[in-house]
């Protein structure tokens, strides 16, 4: 996470501990201190090892979700990553004229890699239609991020992990 947590229990690594519950509160969530004023946070995971990523399933705080308007996924493959200089890794991009993000988000990936990246920044001249949404500083505020993979042999089709039917393009391995 690119900033400390507003409180020590509210770490990073709350972001993956496998419970989607979205109440802070409970020390449920990843939270970074908005007070530090920051114009961009950031929080990534770095998986076992590269994935088949069909997609990702994001819960932001169920009272916090406003702060993520606005925010970018990008996944990446080697740790040594600028994701702003390297638009091609982009998966989703919340537009922030576009409203609030809905409080849980299914994110469609359908690639493999080797880590996930959650971006968010409030550049000079910033605005957003999401009620409440501050235009100058942003925070981590999430509590959940599930990474759904697909297995070898199968890929992603309507939401679905499916089967190969045989050999992908140039006689490759479908993955």
């Amino acid at each position: 996470m690119s900033s400390v947590p507003a409180n020590p229990a509210w770490s990073a690594a709350k972001a993956i501990d496998g419970d989607t519950n979205q109440n802070y509160t409970a020390n449920f969530c990843a939270i970074s201190d908005i007070s530090h004023q920051n114009n961009s946070a950031w929080w990534k995971v770095w998986l076992q090892r590269p994935f088949n990523v069909a997609y990702l399933g994001i819960y932001f705080g169920s009272d916090t979700y406003r702060n993520a308007t606005g925010f970018s996924v990008y996944t990446y493959d080697t740790q040594v990553f600028n994701p702003l200089s390297d638009p091609k890794h982009l998966v989703y991009y919340h537009a922030a004229l576009s409203g609030c993000p809905a409080s849980v988000m299914n994110i469609t990936v359908n690639r493999v890699t080797h880590g996930v990246v959650f971006i968010n920044l409030r550049p000079s001249g910033f605005t957003s239609t999401c009620i409440n949404a501050s235009s100058l500083y942003t925070s981590i505020d999430i509590c959940k991020v599930k990474v759904m993979v697909c297995s070898d042999g199968t890929y992603i089709s309507s939401g679905m992990c499916v089967r190969c039917p045989g050999r992908c393009k140039n006689d490759s391995p479908c993955n």
